[in-house]
């Protein structure tokens, strides 16, 4: 009999965010869940996966997604000198 496993992930921002280093180690080992499951952005990033997006390819999207709303966030907040 093989072995099955489920993956939840939680929510709360950045913990969801926090699941990606895990979703890429589960790549590396070459695991695929059978069910998965998630709330709030950890629903998001579950929904990804599930759709055959891997790990790495969410890593890339959501570096590249934030390091746009900081530089954004930077130009708005910036000092007048």
């Amino acid at each position: 009999m093989s072995k099955k496993i489920g993956l939840a992930l939680g929510g709360g921002a950045a913990r969801g965010i926090s699941h990606i280093p895990l979703l890429e180690a589960i790549d590396e080992l070459g695991v695929s869940p059978v069910k998965i499951a998630g709330t709030s952005i950890g629903a998001l990033v579950g929904a990804a996966y599930a759709s055959g997006i891997t790990g790495r390819e969410l890593r890339e999207h959501t570096t590249a997604v934030l390091a746009n709303k900081i530089d954004a966030a930077r130009r708005v907040f910036k000092h007048p000198k």
